[in-house]
């Protein structure tokens, strides 16, 4: 049996006033492909594995959606080695992530404001 796949997400933007995360997932390129929209498959920004060494394989970071999660909830899972922090994303990443986010339909208008300013933090999580 094959051990489980590490998981990863993109920290995507903080509110603290309004205690929210988002975050944008990393899934693997066949995961992304099962997208059936040709739109939203347009928004995945590409990672490989020679630019994040904690990826075990090409990955696609999921730009057309964030999920949001309360601020306590995402600083306990790290206080309890749940989530750890594996670096920033490179600039052309950051780049593309925030202007597919923007521009994706998916994503409500209130959450654009704060996805602008973040410094998008990649994140293992088990």
């Amino acid at each position: 049996m094959d051990p489980p796949k590490n998981k990863f997400f993109v920290l995507a933007g903080i509110e603290l006033n309004q205690n929210i995360v988002l975050l944008a997932i990393v899934g693997s390129e066949l995961e992304m492909a099962a997208i059936k929209s040709r739109d939203l498959r347009n928004m995945m920004v590409g990672m490989d594995v020679s630019d994040y060494a904690c990826l075990r394989h090409t990955s696609k970071l999921n730009c057309s959606k964030v999920v949001n999660k309360e601020l306590t909830e995402v600083q306990s899972h790290i206080n309890s080695g749940q989530f750890t922090k594996k670096g920033t994303l490179r600039t052309i990443h950051k780049k593309k992530m925030i202007e597919f986010l923007l521009k994706s339909p998916r994503v409500p208008p209130a959450y654009k404001d704060i996805i602008k300013g973040e410094t998008p933090t990649l994140i293992e999580f088990k």
